[in-house]
C-alpha cells in the first residue's frame, strides 16, 4: 500500500508523529509512505528518509499557498497515487489536494478554532464530508477545552479509526533516528564531548518572550558550574540574540564567524545545523530550552529536559508535554525562574 503524510508544519509536529508513521510500518511492512512537508521541518524529514522511516519526501509551503503552490501539491499527490492519505496539518489545501487525487481513503484532524467570535472548522464542513475518517482537535483559547488530550492521543485515535486497530496494539514511542556523530567531531574537532555528563543549554530567540535580563542568563551559567557536568554547551537559534550577544561579551567569546570556541570549560556553538545540534544533544546529559521543536528533540533521545513554558501557554503542558521520565517544566513568569532551574539540577 502508499500512503501519503501530509505534516507541512513544524519540527515539533513532525516528531510528535513518528509513531504513526512507525506502526504504519508495523501493519503493513511492504508500505511505501510519501511525506509532504515543509522547509522548517524538511532537514528532520531527510533524517526521517536516511534511515528508512519513509520512502519519499517532498516539500509543499503551509502558509499562503498560491494556486501555483496548489497545482504542485496536487501534482505531487497524483503522481505518488496512494492508497491513504493521512493529513496531519489541517488545512483546505491539503484536503483539496486528497481529495483531488485518485479515489482512496483519507483520514485526517480537523481543528476547531475561533474567529470573530464564531466557531471555525478546519477543513470546511463542506470538505469535511468527502473525508473517510476523521479526529477534531478543539483549538479555540490554547486548547483550553482539549489541554488534556495528549497531541499524541490524537494520532493514535486517528490510527485506530482509519485503521481498525486496537489501540493497546499501538507503540507510542518516538522513532529515534541513528546519527552521524563522527562526522560531527570531525568537522568541529570537539572529541573533548564525548561524555555522559555534559549539560547543554539552548540559548535561541524564544528566551525573547520572558521577563529576563540579560545578566540572569551569566548567573544561570556560573551557578551551573558546581555540579558534576564535564561542560556546559550554549548554542544559539536561527539569530543571534541580545542574550547571546551578552553572554559572549562576559566570556570573551568573538562574535565572527568562527563555530565554535570554549572559555572556562564552556563551549560555545555559534553556526548549527539541525542535525548538528542533534548530534549536540545525544552528546549530553541534560537540556535546558525553551518549548519547542528542540524539546521534542531532546525527548526523542531521551534526555534530562528543563522545558520552559511562556505564563500565556500552560494548556499547552499536557498536549505537547514530551513523552520522558526525566522531564521538568517550568512556568515563565518572573526573574525567579533561574533558581528553579538550578533546583530542577538537584
Amino acid at each position: 500500500m502508499k500512503y501519503i503524510i501530509y505534516r507541512n508544519d513544524g519540527l515539533g509536529d513532525l516528531i510528535v508523529s513518528t509513531p504513526l508513521l512507525v506502526n504504519i510500518r508495523k501493519i503493513d511492512r511492504k508500505a511505501k509512505i510519501c511525506l509532504i512537508c515543509s522547509n522548517r521541518n524538511l532537514v528532520y524529514a531527510k533524517l526521517l528518509l536516511n534511515n528508512g522511516l519513509i520512502d519519499e519526501v517532498h516539500i509543499s509551503v503551509d502558509k499562503g499557498k498560491s494556486l501555483l503552490d496548489f497545482i504542485s501539491l496536487w501534482w505531487k499527490s497524483i503522481k505518488f497515487k496512494p492508497d491513504y492519505s493521512l493529513v496531519l496539518k489541517s488545512s483546505n489545501t491539503n484536503y483539496l489536494a486528497s481529495i483531488f487525487s485518485k479515489k482512496h481513503k483519507i483520514l485526517g484532524i480537523v481543528q476547531i478554532n475561533e474567529k470573530n467570535l464564531r466557531t471555525k472548522e478546519t477543513p470546511n464542513k463542506i470538505l469535511q464530508s468527502a473525508l473517510f475518517k476523521q479526529v477534531k482537535i478543539d483549538c479555540r483559547n490554547n486548547y483550553e477545552k482539549s489541554k488534556n488530550i495528549k497531541m499524541v492521543d490524537h494520532y493514535k485515535d486517528l490510527f485506530s479509526k482509519g485503521f481498525d486497530c486496537p489501540i493497546n496494539k499501538y507503540s507510542e514511542k518516538l522513532f529515534k533516528p541513528k546519527l552521524r556523530i563522527a562526522n560531527f567531531i570531525n568537522e568541529f574537532s570537539t572529541s573533548k564531548l564525548i561524555s555522559n555528563k555534559n549539560i547543554l543549554i539552548h540559548l535561541d530567540e524564544k528566551w525573547l518572550r520572558y521577563p529576563i535580563q540579560n545578566n540572569h542568563i551569566h548567573e544561570l551559567i556560573k551557578k551551573i558550574k558546581p555540579y558534576e557536568y564535564d561542560k556546559i554547551i550554549i548554542t544559539c537559534g536561527a539569530e543571534l540574540t541580545k542574550y547571546n550577544l551578552y553572554i559572549f561579551k562576559k566570556f570573551d567569546v568573538k562574535n565572527d564567524d568562527t563555530k565554535v570556541e570554549e572559555k572556562d570549560n564552556i563551549i560555545f556553538f555559534k553556526k548549527l545545523s539541525l542535525l548538528n545540534l542533534a548530534s549536540l544533544i545525544t552528546l549530553s546529559d541534560t537540556i535546558i530550552t525553551s518549548e519547542g521543536g528542540v524539546s521534542h528533540l531532546s525527548s526523542v533521545f531521551e534526555k534530562n529536559l528543563i522545558n520552559l513554558i511562556h505564563n500565556d501557554h500552560q494548556n499547552f503542558l499536557e498536549k505537547w508535554k514530551p513523552q520522558i521520565k526525566n522531564y521538568h517544566h517550568i512556568i515563565f513568569k518572573d526573574d525567579k525562574v533561574i533558581n528553579q532551574i538550578i533546583d530542577c539540577l538537584n
